[in-house]
């Protein structure tokens, strides 16, 4: 009992300590870790597959074999290296000398490379400034009109921290590629799915996404980002869950091609921020490493936004900490007390448990001493008995019936026995009750109150009350005991009760619970004669 007050003083302190969720699911989170612990053999294999390329650079004997082998470098740099992509794309378009098209394609790609790292006014400047429109191709259209797309669509979402540029809105270019593509082929439905989304058409839209992650491989680049774009719709749906997964497969994609320039390890590490800070801020010391590594302008500083948030949680769990220090202290200090007090009451416990052990010694002594002595008093009266029967036997064989009549008519037998059932039953029951007439007399006014004659243990008024504390109401099992007769012990109890201090109605209810006292081995009943 003493533990389970312990508990629930403990739960209570508890309840006044901050509650925290657990993760959206640390399972996933598992998982995901796995992949960043391999960061190292995907930044090997990328390694490989660019001295690949570089070598292929070196091998090129012609400048348009040198142009193609640059623009597969800066493919191959474009989400790992800022600097690597520029100067890749601009020695494509030195090696394009004098071909316009080809200077073309490049220039459309490096201004495309400006607008993904954040370079908006340098993208300004090629997209809109020194790129001829009427000159080109279909494909180049195409490429063209994507990087404004995506142009328009990066920059009203990062406008607050760059110079005011008017550029028309991404709907515009989105329809001039309509014109442009087949309709089932990856970009139109990418395109598609935006513009469902703009619509707010999420269930069309998840579904355009999940066809496009049919369309490309599993963990490839392309594959990241639709999985973001997919938890971009789940979190215009305000569904978490799902949101969650959706970043969570995209960043393990990012992870297996070594991708440096991502934002989905970002957003997760802001969701998990509440539940696991430390968890997030490994995510976003890794997120903002790539981003410096990257060497672009806009990531790093988004990155950088978000650490004062995670500064914040951490002098937030350390003042948790420190409360939870006080309040272990408290709830320690507690505990302590309630275990001395539990000590305390034990030992206590024990003592009352030794002497009721030494009560209940005393009690099995008496409890042997009353079966002795009624075992000797029935034994005696089966041996009286058979002396008896002997006795009567032998006179009656012998003619003598006058003297054994004469014999019967004299004697006291009957009445001995009944005097010695009178002194057994009275040594008996006061080596129960040692105090039961003064106990008795307590419920009777002074005047009213019994006590046994001369010589004997117990009145004839007291043994009546004494049956009924042992159990016995009936007034016919009484009389049939003590050998009266009913309407005797009928006006015993009545006179008594009418004597009685309190409510006579409730007087024999007193008297049941009149309570026994312990007898000392000294006051153990005398053997019966």
């Amino acid at each position: 009992m003493m533990m389970k007050r312990l508990l629930s003083i403990f739960a209570s302190l508890l309840a006044f300590l901050p509650a925290f969720s657990a993760p959206i699911d640390k399972g996933l989170l598992d998982e995901l870790d796995r992949y960043i612990r391999e960061r190292g053999n995907y930044e090997s294999r990328k390694q490989e597959s660019l001295s690949i390329l570089r070598d292929r650079l070196r091998r090129a004997h012609t400048d348009i074999g040198r142009f193609d082998a640059c623009m597969d470098l800066a493919d191959a740099f474009f989400s790992y290296q800022f600097d690597s992509t520029q100067y890749y794309l601009k020695q494509a378009q030195e090696y394009a000398a004098g071909n316009a098209e080809l200077e073309q394609t490049a220039g459309i790609r490096l201004g495309y490379l400006y607008v993904k790292s954040g370079s908006y006014m340098e993208a300004y400047d090629r997209l809109y400034l020194r790129t001829d429109t009427t000159s080109l191709t279909d494909g180049q259209k195409v490429d063209y009109y994507f990087a404004l797309f995506e142009f328009s669509r990066d920059l009203s979402g990062n406008s607050g921290m760059v110079e005011r540029l008017s550029i028309p809105d991404r709907a515009v270019y989105r329809d001039r590629l309509f014109g442009l593509l087949e309709p089932r082929s990856e970009l139109y439905r990418r395109l598609e799915m935006d513009a469902l989304m703009a619509s707010y058409r999420f269930a069309e839209a998840d579904s355009v996404g999940r066809l496009l992650l049919e369309m490309v491989p599993p963990f490839s680049h392309a594959a990241a980002i639709y999985h973001y774009d997919l938890s971009e719709s789940a979190w215009q749906q305000h569904n978490e869950q799902e949101q969650f997964r959706q970043l969570l497969l995209s960043a393990e994609a990012d992870m297996v091609n070594a991708v440096r320039d991502y934002a989905s390890l970002t957003i997760l590490s802001q969701m998990i921020v509440d539940t696991d800070v430390d968890r997030s801020f490994h995510y976003l010391r890794i997120a903002q490493e790539d981003a410096l590594a990257y060497n672009s302008k806009l990531r790093p500083w988004q990155i950088s936004q978000f650490f004062l948030t995670i500064e914040e949680k951490y002098e937030e769990r350390q003042a948790y900490m420190s409360r939870m220090k006080v309040m272990g202290i408290i709830a320690l200090s507690i505990l302590v007390l309630m275990l001395v007090l539990a000590v305390y009451g034990t030992a206590r416990r024990t003592r009352e448990l030794r002497q009721a052990q030494h009560r209940l010694q005393e009690a099995g002594k008496l409890k042997e001493a009353y079966i002795a002595q009624f075992l000797g008093y029935l034994s005696a009266n089966v041996a009286m008995l058979q002396q008896e029967d002997h006795h009567t036997r032998k006179l009656l064989k012998q003619g003598r019936s006058e003297e054994l009549l004469k014999e019967i008519s004299t004697s006291t037998r009957t009445e001995d026995a009944l005097n010695n059932f009178y002194r057994i039953f009275d040594e008996t029951f006061l080596g129960i009750y040692p105090d039961f007439v003064a106990q008795f007399n307590a419920l009777l006014r002074p005047d009213a109150q019994v006590r046994p004659r001369k010589g004997e243990l117990l009145s004839t008024e007291i043994r009546i009350f004494a049956l009924i504390r042992l159990g016995i109401d009936d007034s016919k099992e009484i009389a049939s005991m003590l050998h009266y007769s009913v309407s005797t012990i009928y006006n015993y109890k009545v006179s008594v009760k009418n004597g009685a201090a309190g409510d006579r109605d409730d007087f024999e209810n007193q008297v049941r619970n009149i309570p026994p006292q312990a007898l000392p081995a000294a006051r153990l009943p005398k053997k019966a004669e």
